[in-house]
C-alpha cells in the first residue's frame, strides 16, 4: 500500500482532531503527550512491565516534585486523550506451528531481527511511531485485496474470528475461548463460525 495514501488518511484525521478541542487544549496535548513518550523512552527497560508501570511512575515522580494535583490531572488529560484514540493494547500469546509459512513465532523472530524491541505496541514505523488501529485495517484490507479477496468484509474482528473459529475446531474449551478472545461471556459464540473454514 502506497505510504502517501496512510500519511494523507493521518493527516486529515489528526486534523479532525485538531478541531474537535479547543486550539490551546490541543497544543497543550500535544506537549503533554510529547512529554510522556519522551519520558516512557528514557524509563529503564528492566523495570518496564507496561504502560500503567510506567505511567504510575510519572505521575509519583510528579508528586515527589510537589507539582500541583491541577498540573498532575492536566498532564493526564493529555496522555489519556492519545491512548484512548490510539486504542486499547493487549498482550496475545503466540503458539508455534509445525507449518513454517504461517508460524507466529518464527513470523516474529524475523519481525525481530528489522525491528527494535520497544516498550509499547508491537506494530511500530521504521521511525519508532505507533501503528494506528486505522493504519492496521487499511494494511490487512490492502493485503486481502492483493489475494484477489474482495477486502469489504475483512477487518480487525476477522482475526478475532479466526482465532476463535481456529481454537473451537482444535477443541479448545469455552474459557480457553474466552481468555483468548478477552470475552466474559458467551458472546465468543458469535466469533466461532466453523462455515468459513
Amino acid at each position: 500500500m502506497p505510504a502517501a495514501s496512510v500519511e494523507f488518511s493521518i493527516a486529515r484525521i489528526s486534523k479532525w482532531l485538531s478541531m474537535s478541542l479547543a486550539d490551546n487544549t490541543w497544543h497543550a496535548y500535544i506537549a503533554r503527550w510529547n512529554e510522556w513518550m519522551k519520558f516512557k523512552t528514557s524509563f529503564p527497560k528492566h523495570h518496564y512491565q507496561g504502560d500503567s508501570d510506567v505511567l504510575l511512575s510519572l505521575v509519583l515522580e510528579q508528586v515527589e516534585a510537589q507539582y500541583s494535583l491541577s498540573a498532575i490531572t492536566k498532564k493526564l488529560a493529555g496522555i489519556s486523550f492519545f491512548l484512548k484514540v490510539q486504542g486499547r493494547g493487549t498482550t496475545l500469546w503466540l503458539g508455534n506451528s509445525t507449518e513454517q509459512s504461517i508460524c507466529p513465532v518464527l513470523a516474529f523472530s524475523h519481525y525481530q531481527q528489522v525491528s527494535p524491541c520497544l516498550p509499547g505496541p508491537f506494530f511500530i514505523h521504521s521511525d519508532g511511531s505507533f501503528v494506528t488501529r486505522f493504519q492496521f485495517v487499511k494494511i490487512v484490507k490492502g493485503a486481502v485485496r492483493k489475494l484477489g479477496i474482495p477486502p469489504d468484509h475483512y477487518n480487525t474482528h476477522s482475526f478475532r474470528i479466526g482465532a476463535a473459529t481456529q481454537a473451537s475446531l482444535m477443541g479448545l474449551g469455552e474459557e480457553f475461548i474466552k481468555r483468548l478472545g478477552r470475552w466474559n461471556s458467551s458472546m465468543y459464540q458469535l466469533y466461532v463460525r466453523p462455515a468459513l473454514v
